[in-house]
């Protein structure tokens, strides 16, 4: 029979866009790498990481992850519960590497490492796999809770900081490296801590029995747990281990995992304890002044992964934007699609300096009280503020690439799934407005630290001087503060982002962030809708430079 060879001109594939892999994700970024490089000193292990991060067989690891969720296995095969939860080995690979990247390291006081380097790390991760930061920023956060209760916790907290990862079920006592997860939710409340019912009774043994069931708790897997429970004198903070010192489970039985909408490669799961052998942490009575501490870097941490995946969205949409030709030019060449990119090239400028900004005052929080103040109104903006923006621009990101983006195998439509997340967990929007109000009220410290963080910035840019000018007049305006507190703190984030970027961003480009997103006009609804101003090719450019990444 004879044979002939076919070859179909609609097989011919053109015009598509490589995959935007094999780059450093670290070096690619010259504004997060010029504010690291300029407050700590050289780091290559953060270019390794970073190069690593980028790598096409990484991207394929994070897809993995993603794709094939965790298992919970509640049995053994002979009816033993185990509640053991199995994972794809692309999950474990990602927790290996971060944590020995110094991800979940709480640095030690005059240490070499940093709150700073940390969040860099955490920033450049969320840009690839965000599911494995949850259990990290819980581990990491846990540190400065446990370390204020002095030598009771010390070899918890020596092996919490400890940069290897061990998954093995085991006791704290046996295991060298352990990591924490956090259990506060609860079916009647979620932000209302002190609606919980869990309760705690004390064995006078040197423990407690904890009882309750915990509503949405990430990171079951995890060596020790973080609670809040009722005892008779009223809501007191625990540590619960997954693991009793004779090696047997402790009554925390893991009831389900969560079937959520993205943030696949995490599990979050319901958790019943049942006279569970739980230690006091703190005084008891004080759970919630205890645990802040926590919430508190979990905060940042939501803020500076969103900053991250901003980062990584408007990546994606240049990258596409450069390769994708339409109407006899490349996109990028387009004067609309300029536009639209560089108005989400000024967000995620604004994001990553301001997560940056407030990852430093951790650093420098430590001698310096109006830094302490600065984080602490400064974690609150941020949280509201970047985190909203977040899947507004994802979105506007996943247009920018079209039909080609909204399919599974395209790394913009995880993110896209992943986009609210941040905003949600660890306080929503009105948690974060209403903790910003009361940070305010408290004492004058967090206003002044504020006011004091952009003051140094006046004369710079007229619109700029005249939001500041407006927000000291707003500032004595407390009528129905709490009904205007969204766009109040809107305006409050807006500024000190304009603040950040006056100090830290090429001086037109912070020109243009304040007198489009401070100009009494802007409604940041929608991208795309800047004023005219000189070479945008350029500023995308040295936003996103084409000419380090490999293809």
């Amino acid at each position: 029979m004879n044979t002939r060879e076919h070859n179909y001109p609609t097989h011919t594939v053109t015009n598509q866009v490589p995959p935007m892999e094999d780059y450093n994700v670290f070096l690619t970024n010259p504004l997060l790498a010029n504010f690291v490089r300029n407050h700590i000193p050289r780091d290559d292990s953060i270019v390794d990481y970073a190069s690593w991060l980028g790598r096409g067989e990484t991207f394929e690891l994070a897809r993995l992850a993603n794709a094939y969720s965790p298992v919970l296995k509640s049995y053994d095969r002979i009816g033993n519960r185990i509640d053991r939860i199995d994972f794809h080995p692309a999950y474990h690979q990602f927790m290996e590497q971060s944590i020995r990247a110094g991800m979940a390291n709480y640095p030690t006081p005059n240490g070499s490492n940093s709150h700073l380097r940390r969040g860099a790390l955490l920033y450049l991760a969320s840009e690839v796999e965000l599911g494995h930061c949850c259990p990290i920023s819980m581990t990491y956060a846990s540190v400065p809770v446990l370390d204020k209760c002095g030598s009771e916790f010390r070899d918890i907290v020596e092996k919490l900081r400890e940069p290897t990862y061990q998954p093995d079920l085991g006791s704290w006592q046996t295991k060298t490296s352990l990591t924490c997860g956090m259990a506060m939710t609860e079916k009647q409340g979620g932000s209302d801590v002190r609606a919980n019912t869990t309760h705690a009774e004390n064995t006078k043994r040197g423990f407690w029995y904890v009882t309750g069931h915990k509503w949405f708790v990430s990171a079951p897997m995890s060596d020790i747990f973080l609670t809040l429970a009722q005892t008779d004198e009223g809501l007191s903070a625990f540590l619960i281990p997954r693991v009793l010192p004779d090696g047997t489970l402790n009554r925390l039985l893991v009831q389900r995992l969560k079937d959520k909408i993205g943030n696949r490669s995490n599990a979050s799961s319901e958790i019943e304890f049942l006279n569970a052998h739980a230690y006091l942490v703190g005084e008891e009575v004080r759970g919630v002044k205890t645990i802040i501490d926590m919430v508190g870097h979990c905060r940042l941490d939501s803020m500076i992964g969103s900053a991250g995946q901003i980062h990584f969205g408007v990546a994606q949409a240049i990258h596409h934007t450069r390769h994708r030709a339409a109407f006899g030019t490349q996109l990028i060449e387009k004067d609309l699609m300029l536009n639209v990119l560089s108005d989400m090239a000024l967000e995620s400028s604004a994001a990553t300096l301001l997560s940056m900004r407030l990852a430093l005052a951790d650093d420098l929080a430590l001698h310096n009280p109006e830094e302490a103040a600065l984080r602490r109104i400064g974690v609150a903006l941020g949280k509201f503020y970047v985190c909203k923006r977040e899947p507004a621009l994802i979105a506007e990101a996943l247009e920018c690439i079209g039909g080609s983006g909204y399919v599974e195998e395209a790394p913009i439509a995880r993110m896209f799934r992943e986009s609210p997340l941040n905003g949600i967990w660890e306080g929503s929007g009105n948690v974060n407005a209403l903790d910003t109000l009361r940070a305010m009220e408290k004492d004058d410290a967090a206003t002044n630290a504020l006011i004091d963080e952009c003051r140094p910035q006046l004369g710079n840019v007229e619109t700029f001087d005249a939001a500041f000018n407006n927000l000291l007049k707003m500032l004595t305006n407390g009528d129905d503060i709490q009904w205007r507190a969204r766009s109040m703190v809107e305006y409050m984030a807006k500024l000190l982002q304009g603040s950040v970027m006056l100090e830290y961003a090429p001086p037109a480009i912070a020109e243009l962030y304040c007198n489009s997103r401070l100009s009494p006009t802007y409604s940041g609804s929608i991208f795309g809708t800047l004023d005219r101003f000189d070479n945008p090719k350029k500023f995308i450019d040295e936003f996103f430079p084409e000419d380090n990444i490999i293809y």
